[in-house]
């Protein structure tokens, strides 16, 4: 029966394709500042709805709020994740997982956080495009 558990073990294991270790920012969030807001302070404005992250290419995160999280993906490549509804283990974690069942990210998919208590799905709603706002002395250039 132990064996049964380790190929158990491994398969669930194979569900988190990725693991993104995150740059976890102060979790306090005002619920009064909007989305655009935070993004702004971040230096982003949301773009296009996209279907996917091809290739599966996120390799870091950080928390925005209950509901949205910013992913990299390659050096210039930030995408908004909204979620479907709260994810409340998200403000405490480091690393973030995936759960896909194809070689991409899409709305169809899972944020996995492990919490105390095992872990928390938080679906995946929506993925949009952050677009990088130029300071004022690039875009003089």
């Amino acid at each position: 029966m132990n064996g049964y558990l380790g190929y158990a073990a491994a398969g669930c294991a194979a569900l988190m394709l990725m693991v993104a270790t995150g740059c976890a920012q102060t979790p306090q969030t005002n619920d009064a500042v909007s989305v655009e807001d935070r993004l702004a302070q971040r230096g982003f404005t949301i773009g296009e709805k996209v279907e996917r992250i091809p290739n599966f290419r996120v390799n870091d995160w950080s928390y925005l709020d209950p509901e949205h999280v910013v992913v990299g993906a390659g050096p210039s490549q930030n995408f908004l994740l909204a979620l479907m509804g709260r994810c409340q283990g998200l403000s405490t974690v480091e690393d973030v997982g995936f759960s896909t069942t194809a070689g991409s990210l899409t709305a169809m998919d899972k944020l996995v956080v492990q919490t105390s208590i095992g872990p928390e799905r938080c679906p995946i709603k929506e993925i949009r495009t952050l677009n990088k706002v130029l300071k004022e002395s690039e875009a003089a250039k």
